[in-house]
């Protein structure tokens, strides 16, 4: 179940200095989504008003804003007469969303290779060494995902398009789920964090087009990694 009382700081840190002030709805729609992930919520069931409306201390408008937040991310699905309810996606719409997203991100990493600040090249490489650390222990698959969302979170923060920027974190956001799901494997977990390192190497060297090309090869890795797990799921 939800967490008693809602708490934003509970966001991560990078997304938090990247954004504006978050307004009350936005707040709500971060524990939500985060609490879905956490497996709170399962895919297909209803998210009622007045439940999250209690669970986070708050009024029914402001929920009822964070649900249609959600909804624009893919999260939750607001359907006439019945409400919202978590999605779930087949694997046919997993493939689709990875595809859209690993297009999107090699134009990202080409142009962050050019602009971006070596403090930010040394953030990325202490989180790289984080994950490599975590990878093979026992039941370190959410600890991992947190960790690849949150590396992920601070590159596309970074990226000087904006609008390209909030397009890949709604993508990073609505894959989250499915990217964790992936991840339940040391092995896949070791092969992602070599990944990571590989890329934030080849970012350091300024080596734009094959660094391009490396996120989209952890994008769609991860992408086969989903839907074979959600294969096995039945």
């Amino acid at each position: 179940m939800p967490s008693d009382q809602f708490n934003p700081t509970a966001l991560p840190r990078a997304e938090r200095a990247r954004m504006r002030p978050l307004s009350l709805p936005e707040q709500i729609a971060n524990r939500i989504g985060q609490d879905i992930l956490d497996g709170a919520y399962q895919p297909g069931e209803p998210l009622r008003e007045q439940d999250l409306s209690d669970a986070y201390q708050v009024s029914r408008g402001p929920v009822r804003e964070a649900l249609r937040i959600l909804e624009m991310d893919g999260v939750v699905r607001i359907l006439p007469n019945k409400g919202a309810q978590v999605t779930r996606l087949s694997a046919q719409e997993v493939a689709d969303i990875f595809e859209i997203r690993a297009a999107l991100i090699a134009v990202s990493i080409e142009r962050l290779c050019t602009e971006m600040p070596e403090a930010l090249i040394a953030q990325a490489t202490v989180l790289a060494n984080q994950m490599r650390e975590v990878a093979d222990m026992p039941g370190s698959g959410p600890e991992f995902a947190r960790l690849s969302h949150q590396m992920s979170v601070m590159l596309m923060s970074a990226t000087p398009n904006r609008r390209l920027s909030e397009m890949l974190l709604s993508l990073a956001r609505q894959t989250l789920r499915y990217t964790r799901l992936g991840l339940v494997t040391a092995d896949r977990r070791k092969r992602s964090a070599h990944l990571w390192s590989d890329l934030i190497a080849t970012m350091a060297r300024r080596d734009g087009m094959t660094a391009a090309a490396m996120a989209q090869t952890l994008i769609l890795e991860s992408r086969d990694a989903a839907i074979s797990a959600l294969a096995a799921e039945g």
